[in-house]
C-alpha cells in the first residue's frame, strides 16, 4: 500500500477503439462516483488518466486500490473464451477483482474467488456493494490469491504443456523446482 497510489478503483491497461467499446460501458462510467485511477501506454479520454505506469510500481498501484476491476475485449464476452492475462496478475497481488462475465475465466475461477458481472449495470452495482461493505472482500482476496498460487502460475502451465507432450519428467522437475520457489511466497 502507497497513499499515493489509494483510490477506490485503478485499472491498468491500454485504450483503443476496439477495447472501449467495453470500456466506455463498463469502468468510464465509474469515473464521476468514485476515485479511479488510470494507467496505460495510451491516453484515455478522461482526467483519470494517471499516463504510463513503471513496472517497479505496479503491484504497489493495485494493492492500494480499494478494487480493481476486470474487463476483456468484446469477444472475450461474446466467445466466453480468450481470457486475458489481467485477473491471474491482479490476484496474485491479493487485490479485490470484480470482472465481467467471461465464461471460460468463470471455469477458472468458480470457488470465490472474484465476484462477475454479466453487464455494465451489474458491475455498477457489484462495484457499489463491496465498497460499502469492505470487510466481505476478505475472503474472496485470500480465496484468489490461494487459487493462483496453487494452480495458476506460469509454472503450473508450462507443466501442463510439458505433460501433454509426453516430458513427464521434465514436468515433474518443473513442479519440483515450483514447491521451492512457492515457499518464497
Amino acid at each position: 500500500y502507497d497513499p499515493r497510489f489509494e483510490s477506490d478503483l485503478t485499472f491498468i491497461g491500454g485504450y483503443w477503439p476496439y477495447k472501449a467499446k467495453v470500456l466506455d460501458k463498463w469502468l468510464l462510467p465509474l469515473i464521476p462516483k468514485y476515485r479511479v485511477k488510470l494507467f496505460g501506454n495510451s491516453a484515455w479520454p478522461t482526467t483519470s488518466y494517471c499516463g504510463h505506469l513503471q513496472p517497479q510500481y505496479t503491484a504497489t498501484a493495485l494493492a492500494s486500490a480499494k478494487i480493481c476491476p476486470n474487463l476483456h475485449e468484446p469477444h472475450s464476452q461474446v466467445f466466453g473464451h480468450d481470457i486475458i492475462e489481467r485477473p491471474f496478475k491482479l490476484l496474485s497481488n491479493k487485490c479485490f477483482v470484480v470482472s465481467d462475465y467471461v465464461e471460460g475465466l468463470t471455469k477458472l475461477f468458480n470457488q470465490g474467488e472474484m465476484v462477475y458481472a454479466k453487464t455494465p449495470d451489474e458491475f455498477s452495482n457489484q462495484i457499489d456493494y463491496f465498497l460499502s461493505h469492505p470487510k466481505k472482500r476478505k475472503s474472496y482476496i485470500d480465496a484468489g490469491y490461494d487459487s493462483v498460487i496453487n494452480g495458476h502460475t506460469y509454472f503450473h502451465r508450462a507443466i501442463d504443456i510439458l505433460r501433454n507432450l509426453g516430458y513427464e519428467e521434465l514436468a515433474e522437475k518443473g513442479r519440483k523446482q515450483y514447491e521451492v520457489i512457492k515457499c518464497q511466497f
